[in-house]
């Protein structure tokens, strides 16, 4: 009988800088480990169960703390829910303890946020120093003027869309785990439908992850609001795939809601979903969160 040995792989970034024929310089970082346990007896036996190394996310308020600690506080909050935390675990189990999703905030005053015409609450952006990580724009006029539902529903949002960045790139280097294989399959179905990735996100979205936003933002507000109003607000920008949006999108997106109506016994259309949206939007003093006054 052969003793059991752990089998590892080891994936490493390779930087290489040429110039003309040669090659000026050559850098690696390692990426991933990915670990089996040897299998059973001479002359047979299995690679055994693979052993894989979460991510550990990095939440970095950044300017929020000095701008807008309320907001700060009301990130922290969420974080805190096991909700959330069991919730985004499939998205960050990615690669090893050496790369880092890191998501850091930001405010930013010049998002469009126009009484008629479009608003923008939140933008999720690829962070130019890191091969994995978001940077997140929340709408200055936002934080200042919605109600914590609404921004918690933006932040949660925009996480969602910064691991679906995530996973996608590190499926670019075959970097995969087991727990993100049905995203990457739900969004490879959604990105058929759509004509835009915001809209491949938003029906990934509506169809998996909706009751979990409203519930972690239920939690987060207290559930000062119907069961019925946290879904609303979820839903309410999710009808966007882009300026100019696929044939086949409206359908899928009314078949969603459709199930979730159901499912649910609600009532909600495009319509009063997004009316919640606005409803929250530019709520008086007194319902606003108290530190941003």
């Amino acid at each position: 009988m052969t003793e059991k040995q752990q089998v590892c792989v080891y994936t490493y970034w390779v930087t290489e800088v040429w110039e003309g024929s040669n090659m000026v310089s050559r850098s690696s970082e390692l990426m991933s480990v990915s670990c089996s346990s040897g299998g059973g007896t001479s002359g047979g036996g299995g690679t055994g169960d693979p052993i894989a190394t979460p991510i550990k996310v990095e939440l970095k308020p950044d300017s929020l703390k000095k701008k807008f600690p309320c907001a700060a506080q009301i990130l922290e909050s969420l974080e805190s829910y096991p909700q959330l935390s069991d919730f985004l675990a499939p998205f960050i189990k990615i690669g090893a303890d050496s790369v880092k999703a890191n998501l850091s905030w930001f405010d930013d005053p010049k998002l469009d946020w126009n009484s008629v015409g479009s608003t923008t609450y939140g933008e999720t952006r690829s962070d130019p120093k890191q091969r994995v990580g978001s940077e997140i724009y929340l709408n200055s006029n936002m934080l200042k003027n919605s109600s914590p539902a609404l921004i918690s529903t933006v932040m949660v949002h925009e996480m969602i869309h910064a691991y679906f960045n995530n996973i996608t790139t590190m499926q670019g280097y075959d970097v995969v785990a087991d727990d993100s294989k049905p995203i990457l399959e739900r969004l490879s179905e959604y990105a058929k439908v759509s004509a835009s990735l915001n809209g491949r996100d938003h029906l990934t979205i509506l169809a998996s992850y909706v009751g979990t936003i409203a519930e972690v933002v239920g939690l987060s507000d207290g559930n000062k609001k119907s069961k019925e109003v946290y879904f609303k607000l979820a839903i309410g920008s999710l009808n966007n795939d882009g300026k100019t949006p696929s044939n086949t999108f409206a359908s899928t997106y009314k078949d969603l809601l459709d199930k979730i109506n159901k499912d649910n016994k609600f009532s909600i259309t495009i319509d009063n979903a997004s009316q919640m949206i606005s409803l929250n939007r530019s709520v008086p003093k007194s319902e606003r969160a108290k530190c941003l006054l």
